[in-house]
């Protein structure tokens, strides 16, 4: 480890630059006009990436549970029909539960 000089005309660059006497702040002048625009730009970029994504998927599993339904409420439908729509079914409730305390416990 190096050792701190005592001679009177040496200084430490890290007392002389410590984070701690100094206090940065970054203001943008940012009119009101700018900042409309940004905050439209990312709403709407929030709509498409973020919760379109969600809304994509729920209509999928939707038409599933739709399908799934009918299957078994149709008298005509065989056996193996009916098995393979209770099936997906239960996949279906399995990760609507995963998914709504999955994200509670995590947070």
């Amino acid at each position: 480890m190096a050792e701190q000089s005592k001679k009177p005309g040496s200084f430490d660059l890290g007392q002389l630059f410590d984070p701690r006497h100094f206090e940065f702040e970054y203001k943008t002048r940012e009119i009101p006009a700018e900042r409309d625009a940004r905050l439209r730009k990312e709403f709407l970029s929030f709509l498409f990436k973020d919760f379109s994504t969600y809304a994509v998927a729920l209509l999928i599993v939707l038409v599933a549970l739709t399908c799934c339904l009918l299957i078994l409420a149709v008298r005509d439908s065989t056996v193996q029909e009916k098995s393979w729509a209770m099936s997906v079914l239960s996949s279906i409730f399995t990760g609507a539960v995963g998914f709504a305390f999955g994200k509670a416990a995590s947070m």
